[in-house]
């Protein structure tokens, strides 16, 4: 009885092996378009492919749940949730990511925000919204004209005018110009 134990997780470890293995098939002739792709007899390896983001993360536009540590903000009888620099409000029972208007005051902005001077006036800004430093708080207010900023922020659309790119994000045009973009306008003025 003993032996049969020690036997058992053996012999079933034996019928496992060859199962995690890369699998083999035998292909049968394909044509697409008039063109064979395999013959006969040829044998095709089938591999897991993975694709990798080499770009920037992208945040989640809605969330089904905000984080307990993030504490809602009221601007014009609206309820904003600030979840890693982003600002959500509640649509249909969910939270959706949304640009807060000019004058909204937060206590803190963003870890990862750039500072910059621009006619005499500091400027903050982070994950594409523009601050300065009030009394005791940070207040959104209406991007400077040429700001330059390093990286566009997450939403951005390319727009070609005259058929020159250019990029929009919350109603303000952006140029590339070297490695940076800088504020040229906005849309709607």
């Amino acid at each position: 009885m003993k032996k049969l134990i020690l036997i058992l997780p053996i012999f079933f470890l034996m019928l496992s092996l060859p199962s995690e293995a890369q699998t083999v098939r035998k292909a049968k002739a394909r044509i697409v378009a008039n063109t064979p792709v395999t013959a006969v007899g040829q044998k095709i390896r089938t591999r897991r492919r993975v694709r990798r983001r080499v770009h920037r993360r992208i945040t989640r536009r809605t969330l089904k749940n905000i984080p307990g540590t993030s504490r809602a903000i009221t601007y014009s009888r609206t309820k904003y949730y600030p979840v890693k620099g982003f600002y959500y409000i509640k649509q249909k029972g969910v939270y959706v990511s949304v640009v807060p208007p000019v004058g909204f005051r937060v206590a803190t902005i963003p870890w990862a925000y750039t500072s910059m001077v621009i006619a005499n006036q500091a400027y903050f800004y982070a994950n594409g919204l523009y601050y300065t430093k009030t009394k005791n708080s940070y207040e959104v207010v209406k991007p400077p004209v040429g700001a330059k900023i390093d990286e566009l922020p997450e939403g951005y659309k390319e727009v070609t005018i005259e058929n020159k790119p250019y990029y929009t994000f919350d109603d303000n045009l952006y140029k590339k110009t070297g490695e940076q973009y800088e504020l040229i306008g906005f849309f709607g003025e």
